[in-house]
């Protein structure tokens, strides 16, 4: 409803300001007249302006939008976003947040996980991947850029896989090992 309405602001505040412009295009020197043009153009710039606001405010309360937030966010924090976060990301649109997390999780999108006292939700698509090499028999993790064909400890064969980790499972990992 606020959409429609913001409309008819803004439609309202352009005719006003053609209405101004053309005030000023026939004044023909008489002050009043470039008196309701100034009158017409400032009325018809405010009414404008604040229809474009309440447009961009009612926008932001849209679930497609709400939803966009949150896999920017999710993007950015590796695929697990904390409810918290959300929280602190939506403000006062938090209570809208509810029904699109719950569509999400009902489409397979996001899985509701909780780590102690905290609420996570998980975007598996959005979590970083992994190419690792590593021996089926001893579980040796080995280099990729060396060609093996079998395991230097064992023998055993050497399969090529990519791995998901998720930080909500403290699987983490670090470039130093």
């Amino acid at each position: 409803m606020k959409r429609i309405g913001s409309i008819f602001l803004v439609i309202f505040g352009i005719c006003l300001i053609l209405f101004g412009l053309l005030f000023i295009l026939g004044a023909a020197g008489q002050t009043y007249r470039y008196v309701i043009a100034g009158v017409s153009l400032c009325l018809g710039a405010i009414l404008t302006g604040l229809g474009i606001r309440i447009f961009k405010q009612a926008d932001r309360l849209r679930p497609e939008y709400i939803r966009a937030e949150i896999l920017k966010l999710a993007g950015s924090h590796n695929g697990e976003v904390s409810q918290a976060d959300i929280k602190a990301l939506l403000g006062e649109r938090y209570s809208g947040a509810n029904e699109v997390l719950a569509n999400m999780c009902s489409q397979n999108l996001c899985q509701l996980h909780k780590r102690k006292t905290e609420i996570y939700y998980i975007f598996e698509n959005l979590q970083p991947r992994l190419t690792v090499r590593r021996c089926e028999f001893c579980n040796t993790e080995l280099p990729l850029d060396e060609e093996l064909s079998s395991c230097p400890n064992c023998g055993g064969s050497i399969k090529t896989s990519v791995e998901k980790l998720s930080l909500s499972k403290d699987d983490y990992y670090s470039m130093d090992e």
